[in-house]
């Protein structure tokens, strides 16, 4: 309460992880008499994911200088244990069908019978007793079926294409602990789209994409679990619905045989009902914590849009240096239900300069740069990103030297600032990114280095 109070508090800590993730996939195809393309797929991809944190942590805490006030914060040792993991199976079933010499249907029927997410949170305290405000396990299981179906026309240069998806999703809420929650819900969505591509003698590419989605809410946006941390707590809303997204793209392409290439993306997209997290305060003391704290809550408050442009350009005016540049220019929105639209126009460049010195050394260099970009209520900002990398291969392909630095200038500084209507902060981050990689490689047998002509013949 900056009222009564100002305090600061000094967090040490001395942290364990270790994770482990599976995947495998499979796909079974049958190509059926007929035409050629007439075929049938059946595939499965399976996904495990567990990762395990062990903290140990300390705080101290010191008030302002002249100010005696008393204050329910207290310094704390404490064992934190998080455990995760993600446990899904999907499986899909395609069926391509030939309509004519320049016609083609595909269906898709597929979902996934078998999703978990689990997480669980345990904190001991310095005497040893749990502390069962923070304590809580949470489990989200999810399943889910859809269907698509894809219509390909062709003309001489033009395509058009033509999509509709549908899907029905369960998601089940089981979570245990001070804030517990039993709840199932159902979700369906029906998300059409098409394109249209043009290609020219003159090795000019155009295409025009249109798409409609849904995007559902997520567990933890809709769960009614308090989750609580030092200062703080975030929980779901019951009341959420999804958010739809309409997406245009223009795009243009062109192949110089003496130059390289440019390109240029033209897109809009839009947003309405966007599910976006709210930070606010508390009207009086936390009955956990004791005194006014802030939390966040999701809501389908936001309206939102982005449009700009997207543009590339390859330069390769010889054999031994090229340089590519990446420009974007965009504005964008965001719109909450009584307030003003608040707007933003922003830029990012990115150059790369590649160059070969004495046909043996390779120069690479990488400039990223831009200006601040705008989110609900938020506005972040990075510096310009410089990395630099040297690479040379001797002896007729057996050995390979690399050196790169990243982040020459350590300007790795972000800063994020909120200005919500019942809460203002400012956030600065400056993480030392500035390192330097080496590396070596020295082949061995006229297998390997066959292999490695015939890759980088295919790179080329």
């Amino acid at each position: 309460m900056p009222d009564t109070a100002h305090y600061r508090y000094l967090d040490t800590s001395d942290s364990r992880y270790h994770s482990v993730n599976g995947f495998t996939n499979f796909d079974i195809k049958r190509r059926l008499p007929g035409r050629k393309g007439h075929n049938i797929t059946f595939g499965g991809t399976w996904n495990y994911l567990f990762s395990a944190n062990h903290n140990e942590s300390q705080r101290l805490i010191s008030l302002a200088e002249g100010n005696s006030a008393a204050l329910l914060l207290e310094p704390y040792d404490r064992t934190n244990d998080n455990h995760y993991n993600r446990n899904t199976v999907d499986l899909s079933l395609r069926y391509n069908r030939p309509l004519g010499p320049h016609d083609e249907l595909s269906l898709r029927l597929g979902g996934r019978p078998y999703g978990n997410s689990h997480r669980d949170r345990n904190i001991l305290l310095a005497a040893g007793f749990p502390d069962t405000l923070r304590n809580y396990v949470s489990d989200y299981h999810t399943r889910s079926l859809y269907a698509s179906l894809s219509l390909r026309h062709e003309w001489a240069r033009t395509t058009l294409g033509a999509d509709l998806h549908a899907s029905y999703d369960w998601l089940h809420i089981d979570n245990r602990g001070l804030f517990p929650d039993d709840t199932l819900f159902r979700f369906v969505a029906l998300e059409p789209s098409f394109s249209l591509t043009y290609r020219t003698p003159s090795m000019h590419y155009f295409r025009f994409h249109y798409s409609y989605s849904h995007s559902t809410p997520s567990g933890s946006d809709l769960t009614r679990s308090c989750i609580y941390g030092d200062d703080s707590y975030s929980v779901g809303n019951r009341h959420l619905s999804n958010a739809a997204t309409h997406k245009a793209t223009l795009s243009w392409n062109r192949y110089f045989e003496k130059i390289g290439n440019v390109s240029i993306d033209a897109y809009a997209n839009s947003t309405t009902g966007g599910i976006e997290s709210i930070t606010a305060s508390t009207s009086a003391a936390d009955p956990f914590l004791g005194r006014v704290i802030t939390y966040s809550m999701p809501f389908n408050i936001a309206s939102s849009y982005k449009a700009g442009a997207d543009a590339n350009f390859t330069y390769r005016p010889v054999a031994w240096a090229s340089m590519s540049l990446n420009a974007s220019l965009f504005l964008q929105g965001y719109h909450v239900e009584g307030e003003p639209w608040q707007e933003r126009f922003s830029w990012t460049l990115y150059a790369r300069l590649w160059a070969k010195v004495a046909k043996l050394v390779n120069l690479d260099a990488n400039v990223n740069y831009g200006t601040p970009t705008l989110g609900l209520y938020t506005t972040e900002e990075r510096n310009v990103t410089v990395d630099l990398g040297v690479s040379a291969t001797l002896l007729d392909g057996r050995l390979s030297l690399r050196v790169s630095v990243s982040d020459l200038f350590d300007s790795n500084h972000y800063i994020e600032t909120v200005n919500a209507p019942t809460v203002a902060t400012t956030e600065s981050r400056h993480s030392v990114s500035r390192f330097v990689t080496f590396g070596l490689t020295w082949r061995i047998g006229k297998l390997d280095l066959e292999y490695q002509a015939h890759g980088g013949a295919a790179g080329q």
